[in-house]
């Protein structure tokens, strides 16, 4: 992914977050500036801006699961078929 190099699903990897019903995933977002090799300084934007375009990463690597969520434009091409939506999140 050219936005997220690190992604784990703690509920699947660690038994304290286990759930079956939720996940929970830990990101690296990077490069976050074009100091690091990225095209974008992500260091200088919004929380919001950062989760709306981890958003649109996680809906183009998993286009079946993403919804569509109002409050996240980048996830505004899903299909009607994705459930998965955000919760809580923390920069």
């Amino acid at each position: 992914s050219p936005l997220l190099s690190v992604y784990a699903d703690m509920s699947v990897t660690c038994k304290e977050y286990e759930d079956p019903d939720k996940s929970m995933l830990e990101l690296v977002f990077a490069p976050c500036s074009p100091l690091a090799g990225g095209n974008i300084n992500w260091i200088g934007k919004s929380d919001e801006e950062i989760i709306d375009a981890t958003m649109g990463e996680l809906a183009r690597l998993f286009p079946t699961e993403i919804a569509n969520d109002e409050k996240w434009p980048a996830t505004s091409e899903q299909g009607p078929n994705g459930t998965a939506k955000l919760l809580k999140y923390s920069v």
